[in-house]
């Protein structure tokens, strides 16, 4: 029989160049990025949280109560996806990116519950379904099964989300009569879709698919358990459990109406505010991740100069953009700065109203750039923290993250010539900042924006 030397030598005509290596350092350096790369939700608490967003090519569970906030955190989630450039060696906001050629994807929802989505709660939310959206309503959970792999081999296909992975039905179930038992049909079809998938993501992450992959689960309580054990669960069996790599319960919390999150007068709902605790990493290879609980609010409707579908996040940006020395006080005058940037603040609530509009002196999007910077300067600092841990190895699996480029302020004379014309974008370096741990790694929670007093 060949020994293992003689397999070496065959091994990219038998099996395909990367399927067999001496070592896992060689198969770890293929993709050369530190960590895994992430597509960014639009919500600062929780990209902060997650270290920059939700893990491209591996699957990732949001699950909850009923009218817990899980599909409007997709909702959210897609709304973003609209906005960025998928090239693997890009993989920034569409405001920062500075490729020749910007790949845009769109999103697919399968959705499993019932009657199609309510169209009006995407309006709401203020994201353009009919343009970036392809919906899967599926007859059955094989059916279900075939649309999800279509949609992650597409190559315009950036993000899949399954709205529920508790709604996909095996069909014998569909047709069988109410008195015949169908026992564990729905986990092990969920067991063969997670074998299949896994493989699938795998292979595009090979080819240089970015594409990212969310279920949203439902939860069913554990009836006689343990009183000192866990009173919840998810449905889909122990499979879904070992292939999620992140895995994140969402739940709704009560408004405050001292500050406008609900209505004095008629009791609307303004404000929806949520929280987010992270389960871990459900798999050997830890993910790296900031904090294990956030809070954060969406608008659903206009509230103190927030559009519907706008996250409510200044406060929290502000706090860790001091923390980490993105935002500095000038020494020209007195205001604020961005490091290493022409762009200046004369107070803080001048930082409120680039939050609440989305631009900056015609940069439209300047919000979203402002949220990616700080996050990928907290990632940097968190990975350069780990990389002296004797204890603590990094896995390598995608090329370096370029610097960071900043949008330049065009002239008030360029903005009166031309209106529509496109910004253009200058390069600007992050410097490394040191964070004590504690602060860094501290639960992460939304404050409001305050003035400072002179002489503080």
């Amino acid at each position: 029989m060949p020994g293992l030397n003689e397999l070496m030598k065959t091994a990219e005509k038998n099996f395909g160049k990367g399927r067999l290596s001496v070592g896992i350092k060689d198969l770890r350096s293929q993709k050369k990025l530190v960590d895994f790369p992430r597509l960014p939700i639009g919500i600062f608490p929780l990209d902060f949280g997650w270290a920059g967003g939700i893990p491209f090519n591996t699957p990732v569970q949001l699950f909850g109560p009923y009218e817990g906030g899980k599909s409007t955190l997709a909702i959210m989630l897609m709304k973003y996806a609209a906005k960025f450039c998928f090239n693997p060696d890009c993989l920034k906001p569409r405001v920062l990116c500075k490729c020749r050629l910007q790949k845009k994807a769109k999103s697919m929802l399968v959705h499993t519950e019932g009657l199609p989505p309510d169209p009006r709660w995407f309006q709401r939310l203020r994201y353009d379904y009919e343009k970036e959206l392809v919906v899967a309503l599926p007859d059955y959970g094989e059916m279900a099964c075939d649309m999800i792999e279509a949609g992650l081999k597409a190559d315009d296909c950036g993000l899949v989300i399954i709205d529920s992975l508790a709604g996909i039905v095996p069909r014998i179930e569909m047709t069988a009569g109410y008195l015949d038992w169908q026992i564990a049909y729905q986990s092990r079809l969920i067991a063969k879709l997670f074998h299949r998938t896994s493989a699938i993501l795998v292979n595009e992450w090979r080819r240089n698919h970015m594409v990212a992959l969310v279920y949203i689960n439902q939860i069913r309580a554990i009836i006689g358990g343990s009183a000192h054990g866990p009173t919840e669960n998810t449905p889909g069996g122990f499979a879904a459990k070992h292939g999620y790599r992140l895995s994140a319960r969402v739940s709704q919390l009560a408004g405050d109406v001292n500050v406008g999150d609900v209505d004095k007068d008629s009791s609307t709902k303004n404000v929806m505010r949520c929280a987010c605790s992270l389960l871990g990493s459900q798999a050997k290879q830890q993910l790296l991740v900031l904090a294990g609980r956030m809070e954060y609010k969406i608008t659903i409707r206009e509230a103190g100069g927030y559009n519907p579908g706008t996250p409510v996040d200044v406060g929290f940006w502000v706090q860790k953009a001091k923390e980490l020395g993105l935002l500095e006080t000038s020494s020209l005058y007195k205001g604020y700065k961005l490091k290493d940037s022409k762009v200046f603040f004369d107070k803080l609530t001048d930082i409120e109203e680039v939050f609440k509009k989305g631009e900056y002196k015609g940069v439209k999007g300047f919000d979203d750039a402002l949220r990616f910077m700080l996050v990928e300067a907290a990632r940097k600092i968190a990975l350069r923290k780990l990389s002296h841990d004797p204890d603590v190895s990094i896995m390598k699996c995608a090329p370096p993250a370029a610097d960071v480029p900043i949008p330049k302020i065009p002239e008030e004379a360029e903005l009166e010539a031309d209106l529509e014309s496109e910004p253009e974008l200058i390069e600007a370096v992050i410097p490394p900042t040191e964070l004590p741990e504690e602060d860094l790694l501290e639960e992460c929670q939304g404050q409001p924006v305050e003035e400072e007093k002179d002489g503080d």
